[in-house]
């Protein structure tokens, strides 16, 4: 695990060098702990892992990035069906 769990980093990291399955891993483990408090009805738990995961690194990040993938996405499959076949 690394230090990077809710605090931002000092240094600067481009996006080529961020690990995005790292990242991924990261949000999917808070939302998990916040579905598993919700689910045994610890409420204070809750709200202080949504606070954690609403300003981590990691969720900044992965918005970024899940926001730029579901547009490349969507452009594709317009692009595909607006394409005129050649001949």
């Amino acid at each position: 695990m690394t230090a990077l769990a809710g605090a931002p980093s000092t240094r600067i990291i481009s996006w080529k060098t961020i690990i995005w399955s790292e990242v991924e891993d990261q949000v999917k483990r808070l939302q998990l702990r916040i579905a598993k408090a919700i689910k045994i009805g610890q409420y204070c738990k809750v709200k202080a892992l949504q606070w954690i995961l609403t300003h981590s690194f990691y969720d900044s990040e992965f918005d970024d990035y899940f926001i730029k993938r579901t547009n490349r996405t969507e452009l594709e499959r317009i692009n595909s069906r607006t394409a005129k076949p050649r001949s």
